[in-house]
């Protein structure tokens, strides 16, 4: 007979972040998990724009998942960031994972620099259906 599933809270219903649990937990602690996605408050920016606020939105994401889903065996939070150095934007973002054991560990992701036409690229296609009234996204 085997062990009944362990269960982990995603504190999002983001694709990716369901995924990147997935595939982290099977790496470094494998074995039978039901993943579980909650849609939770992160209490932060949209966008997060510094480190410290990045680690609090995966923070908060864990606590308010734990508060939604309490007999859960773990609670997961990953937040996407960006702060500014040297003039220029950095992504990055913090992972925090919770245990019903009372065990915390957050990592933050390698950095990378945000092209500035990047940024600039994005502004613009946000703005297409803004003045184009005809098209339509759902």
């Amino acid at each position: 007979m085997s062990a009944a599933p362990k269960i982990v809270v995603v504190s999002s219903t983001n694709r990716v972040k369901t995924k990147a649990a997935k595939e982290g937990f099977q790496a470094l602690l494998p074995g039978p998990y039901e993943f579980l996605e909650v849609k939770v408050e992160t209490e932060v920016a949209a966008q997060p724009f510094s480190d410290a606020e990045t680690l609090l939105g995966a923070s908060n994401r864990v606590r308010n998942a734990r508060i939604a889903k309490p007999d859960a065996d773990f609670w997961i939070g990953i937040e996407g960031g960006v702060d500014e150095h040297d003039g220029n934007l950095l992504n990055f973002a913090w992972v925090v994972v919770a245990s019903k054991e009372g065990r915390t560990g957050k990592a933050r992701t390698p950095a990378y620099y945000l092209p500035e036409e990047s940024a600039r690229l994005a502004v613009i296609l946000a703005l297409i259906p803004i003045k184009n009234k005809d098209l339509t996204f759902k």
